[in-house]
């Protein structure tokens, strides 16, 4: 699959989501084709630019998006994507779309977070066998997205999974628990022990009391919580950033 197809793909599985849109004869008389072309082409743009966009799509799945008839009852038919040429027809319904944007927007900004919080894990570990900067870097935003995605796996019961994280436990410890960690090769489950425990540590004053000793679960119960964008803003904050 080259570059310029991923996109399409990502597109067409954000849009398999969504529910209950009028049929594409109703729409078609709305929107030239040429503009249909002109938001797939956009969209597709936007796309491109995210980093690491499968796998945040893979962790925060697309929404269903429903539509309401005449009368505010919400309908329940479901309308799936499953062909390039589906696209476009998907897109004549001009409610669709800023609701696709907002979602890929959502995505852009997750990728922004984890490029940023990326920034100061590659001056705490040592990436080593990756040949360049822009390697590491891509890798260590990898490890940030995995590390996150507990906030949205366990978001249905935050509470219980806080509680879960017992303070003997180490984060090696959830990667032999969590099925989504074990899931993972053995060599991206130690690279994210070492980001884990590198940012743990740094972190640790002024958030934890000096008192504790060990990694603990802190940061995890801090990421379940706050998401990167809690870690984030405490990386900032240790580094007298504002």
């Amino acid at each position: 699959m080259s570059l310029n197809d991923l996109p399409t793909e990502l597109l067409l599985n954000i849009l398999s989501f969504l529910d209950n849109l009028d049929h594409v004869s109703s729409t078609n008389r709305t929107l030239s084709t040429t503009s249909r072309d002109l938001q797939v082409s956009q969209l597709r743009g936007k796309l491109a630019q995210i980093p690491h966009a499968d796998l945040l799509m893979r962790i925060w799945s697309p929404p269903s998006f429903f539509r309401r008839d005449g009368y505010g009852r919400r309908q329940t038919q479901h309308v799936h994507a499953s062909q390039p040429q589906d696209l476009i027809n998907m897109l004549c319904d001009p409610a669709v779309v800023p609701r696709v944007e907002a979602y890929i927007d959502s995505l852009h900004n997750k990728a922004r977070v984890a490029q940023q919080v990326a920034e100061f894990l590659v001056t705490m570990v040592s990436f080593n066998g990756f040949r360049n900067h822009d390697d590491r870097m891509s890798f260590a935003s990898t490890v940030v997205i995995h590390l996150w995605s507990a906030q949205q796996r366990y978001s249905h019961d935050t509470d219980g999974y806080i509680a879960s994280l017992l303070e003997g436990y180490v984060f090696r410890d959830l990667c032999a628990r969590d099925q989504y960690l074990m899931d993972l090769s053995a060599d991206t489950q130690g690279w994210l022990v070492a980001c884990y425990n590198a940012l743990s540590q740094y972190l640790r004053p002024p958030f934890v009391r000096r008192e504790q000793h060990g990694e603990g679960m802190w940061l995890q119960r801090a990421i379940a919580r706050g998401g990167m964008q809690a870690v984030l803003g405490m990386l900032h904050q240790r580094a007298g950033r504002h």
